[in-house]
């Protein structure tokens, strides 16, 4: 069975009962790979913003290790 078409699911006809699980399973359907598209755009972008965080980080860590060694090899002359 094909997906249905959102055309096709705006003109469904709900007469049975059988029609009606069909269309609520179409949406669960597009409900999911809606889900499953938005938390894997919101991962890559949690993954770059913890990437960036992560090099800050680092970065000043290194600035503020290179202030100290610098003023304890500067005091110890």
């Amino acid at each position: 069975m094909k997906p249905l078409s959102r055309q096709e699911l705006t003109d469904l006809e709900l007469q049975t009962s059988e029609q009606m699980s069909e269309y609520m399973l179409e949406l669960a359907k597009a409900k999911a790979r809606i889900d499953a598209e938005l938390y894997y755009k919101n991962s890559i972008e949690l993954r770059k913003s913890n990437a960036h965080n992560s090099f800050l980080y680092s970065f000043l860590l290194g600035i503020v290790g290179i202030c100290i060694g610098f003023w304890i090899s500067y005091f110890a002359k």
